[in-house]
């Protein structure tokens, strides 16, 4: 029989950085709220080393990148309310970014995208191509650089506690080691028994799958294998994030560096600690000064995809109570608060101003 001792009106499946922004946008609406996570929060791709807030290349503008801009353009204010809020230090940082340009496509595509920012970011903010900059060595940018001042930075452990401290400081149950087996219309079955509730936001990442009944399609959601360096320069590294195709280096509130990630579809067996000794070369290539640093952690886990690029929000077709949020992958951290937003408005039978793309049908999710 169901456990109707404590009934509360939404469970949150997955503590990561979208179960618990979704976690946050319920309680702030007045529902009671309970998050199952597995293991710990944090525990999956939400603790890596890196939290990078970056946006897409503004050029071509596009539904997607337009949710993504507004988002970040919010997120000071957002984590400063976590923060007030009892969770202390996120280790956000809006401190913009400079990537090296190394041949001429690359800086018309820049340039390009340039013109779009100007047209379509938020107030406030800049994309602009330059000819160097004091945090690249010249030799590394031959065609300039990319410089925008709307990249952030967050440190993930620092973020994902500062959400699970808000949330229990405002009333909501966090059961870490509360294993979901399977979501049903009215209820969520659990190693232990049954938890009843009026709705279910699922969004325990690349676990989504087999926690959902029937062909839905949802088996499309996976892991893709990622890597990732925390480092401690010699030198403290302060500025902009540094960042080229498939890297980024982040300085963080605390002296330490993130660097990463990888995204890759390794096979059980493969050499995980030779994709880390590259990407540190890489980042030694990029920031010389990182020769001697030490190494504080090496990553690696999976990252969430959902069957499409993009993010998947929405209910499960045929189910309406229950609202699926997962697939961040690369970009879970920059969007989290607004999906968050977006899960707790669907919750609460709106609906919330979301791409087309993210919904599930567009991802090829059926009813189950």
């Amino acid at each position: 029989m169901p456990n109707t001792a404590r009934a509360p009106d939404v469970i949150v499946i997955g503590a990561g950085i979208l179960g618990l922004c979704a976690a946050w946008a319920c309680l702030r609406r007045g529902l009671r709220v309970t998050v199952l996570e597995k293991d710990r929060p944090g525990a999956g791709a939400s603790g890596g080393p890196v939290g990078a807030l970056a946006p897409f290349a503004p050029d071509p503008w596009s539904e997607d990148k337009a949710f993504q801009a507004k988002a970040l353009s919010e997120a000071g204010h957002y984590w400063s309310s976590v923060a007030e809020a009892g969770g202390g230090d996120p280790g956000f940082g809006c401190l913009g970014r400079v990537s090296p340009l190394t041949d001429p496509a690359g800086r018309r595509r820049a340039e390009a995208s340039a013109h779009a920012a100007a047209q379509h970011w938020p107030q406030g903010f800049s994309y602009r191509v330059s000819d160097g900059h004091p945090a690249l060595d010249p030799g590394l940018a031959p065609f300039g650089v990319v410089e925008d001042t709307l990249t952030g930075r967050l440190d993930p452990p620092r973020a994902v506690a500062a959400l699970a401290a808000a949330l229990t400081s405002a009333g909501a149950e966090l059961i870490p080691g509360a294993t979901a087996i399977r979501v049903h219309p009215d209820c969520v079955e659990t190693a232990t028994g049954f938890l009843r509730s009026a709705a279910v936001i699922l969004a325990a990442g690349a676990a989504c799958a087999p926690l959902i009944p029937g062909p839905s399609g949802c088996a499309a959601i996976r892991g893709d294998a990622g890597q990732a360096l925390r480092l401690r320069p010699l030198s403290r590294l302060d500025g902009p994030l540094r960042t080229a195709p498939g890297l980024y280096v982040v300085p963080h509130v605390d002296g330490t560096v993130g660097v990463g990630s990888t995204r890759d579809r390794m096979a059980d067996g493969e050499d995980h600690a030779k994709a880390l000794d590259t990407l540190r070369a890489r980042a030694e290539t990029l920031v010389p000064e990182f020769a001697g640093a030490r190494v504080l952690v090496r990553w690696s886990g999976d990252r969430p995809r959902a069957p499409k690029p993009r993010p998947l929000v929405g209910p499960m077709p045929g189910q309406p109570s229950l609202v699926l949020a997962t697939g961040g992958l690369g970009i879970g951290f920059a969007l989290a608060p607004a999906i968050g937003d977006a899960a707790a408005a669907m919750v609460m039978g709106e609906t919330p101003d979301l791409p087309a793309a993210f919904a599930p049908g567009a991802h090829g999710i059926a009813p189950a």
